[in-house]
C-alpha cells in the first residue's frame, strides 16, 4: 500500500529566462530571481530528470538535492571519460 500522505521530494533548480521550456513545465512552483527563475519539480526519477536538466547544458543550475548534483557530475565525469 502507498502512503499517499508523503510528498514527492522537489528538486531546487535555477533555470535561465527564456530557457529550459519542458523543465518549466514540470515546475510545482516559479520564483523570478531577474536574469533566473528558481523553480522546484517534483523528483519521480533522478535518472530521468537528470537527462531533462543536462539537456539544457548552462542554462540551469541544479541547487538540491545533492544526489541529484551528484548523478549529475557523475554524468558529465563519464561523458568527458568516454571522449578523451
Amino acid at each position: 500500500q502507498v502512503d499517499v500522505t508523503v510528498a514527492s521530494r522537489l528538486a531546487v533548480i535555477d533555470v535561465r529566462k527564456g530557457k529550459g521550456h519542458a523543465l518549466r513545465t514540470l515546475a510545482s512552483s516559479t520564483k523570478d530571481l531577474g536574469e533566473w527563475d528558481q523553480i522546484k519539480v517534483p523528483i519521480h526519477s533522478i535518472q530521468s530528470l537528470a537527462s531533462e536538466i543536462l539537456w539544457h547544458g548552462e542554462d540551469v543550475f541544479v541547487h538540491e538535492p545533492n544526489d541529484l548534483q551528484q548523478y549529475i557530475v557523475d554524468q558529465l565525469h563519464a561523458l568527458v571519460a568516454n571522449h578523451e
